[in-house]
């Protein structure tokens, strides 16, 4: 070991290794840069493995996220399911995570760059103490099969619940329309005081906030929106640009494919978790 290297050892992490070390008391300059070089490429670097001793298979990086993921899920479908691993179908299922998680992050990424998302047109946290529900449907082509979803965050961008239906629709109204319906009966069942609900299909925000027209197809479900929204205290509805419901869009599209595990909320696809990072940086990283 090159004596910089020990004498920086003995000095900050004499009983750690290099990963896990702490800026410590009175840390040098150099030290402090050092730490913050780790931290950008902390996210990078995954372990080789070797006889495996000094690796921790459930908290250390030793595959993608969504491999181990995967992997886990099989593990324990084994132990506690009696259901025998495929390996062909966890190392598919892992690629197209995989996939889907470089898609979706490169796809947010870029907006970034190109300076697309400013303030107003990323998503943005309520209020401490507000809940904030972002609604979205998808439409099938060239079929009426369609799914609708919801989802509630706090202001920290944590996933407090969220809700998916499959519907039949044929066109953006009808699939906006009982998305916002369903999250109006989730606000007045669980007795929600403070909430925004954001939508990015305008006309049916103004319709509801101005009375402006809305399509005749769903007059029925806007006169029970109305009913919902005077039986409910301290709803605020806006409209928020696409690039604000990443989340939503995703969840409901990915029902609609019926590719979304019944386990999404307590334990979010890769691909969601990213999303829901990219929202809020503050969950970890996204990858």
């Amino acid at each position: 070991m090159h004596y910089g290297v020990k004498l920086l050892k003995g000095l900050y992490f004499y009983r750690k290794d290099f990963w896990h070390a702490e800026k410590g008391y009175r840390p040098s300059w150099g030290w402090q840069s050092i730490l913050k070089g780790r931290e950008a490429i902390l996210n990078s670097v995954i372990w080789v493995i070797g006889n495996g001793e000094k690796v921790n298979i459930r908290t250390d990086r030793w595959l993608k996220r969504g491999i181990i993921g995967q992997v886990w899920k099989a593990r324990n479908n084994q132990i506690f399911r009696g259901v025998k691993p495929n390996a062909k179908e966890v190392v598919g299922s892992a690629w197209i995570m995989h996939q889907s998680v470089k898609k979706w992050s490169i796809r947010a990424k870029t907006a970034e760059k190109r300076g697309d998302l400013t303030s107003a047109q990323a998503w943005a946290g309520p209020a401490e103490g507000i809940l904030k529900i972002n609604i979205d449907g998808s439409l099938g082509k060239g079929s009426t099969d369609s799914a609708i979803a919801f989802i509630c965050r706090d202001y920290s961008g944590c996933l407090v619940d969220g809700f998916v239906q499959n519907v039949r629709a044929s066109s953006p109204a009808q699939i906006e329309t009982p998305a916002l319906l369903a999250a109006l009966k989730y606000v007045e069942r669980n007795k929600v005081e403070r909430v925004e609900l954001e939508s990015d299909r305008i006309e049916l925000i103004s319709a509801l906030r101005q009375g402006e027209e809305i399509s005749w197809e769903v007059t029925a479900l806007i006169t029970e929106c109305y009913y919902l929204l005077s039986r409910v205290q301290g709803v605020r509805l806006k409209f928020c640009p696409r690039t604000a419901n990443y989340v939503a869009d995703w969840v409901a599209r990915t029902h609609r494919k019926k590719c979304l595990p019944s386990d999404w909320l307590y334990s979010p696809p890769q691909a969601l978790w990213a999303l829901l990072c990219n929202d809020a940086p503050c969950l970890g990283p996204a990858s």
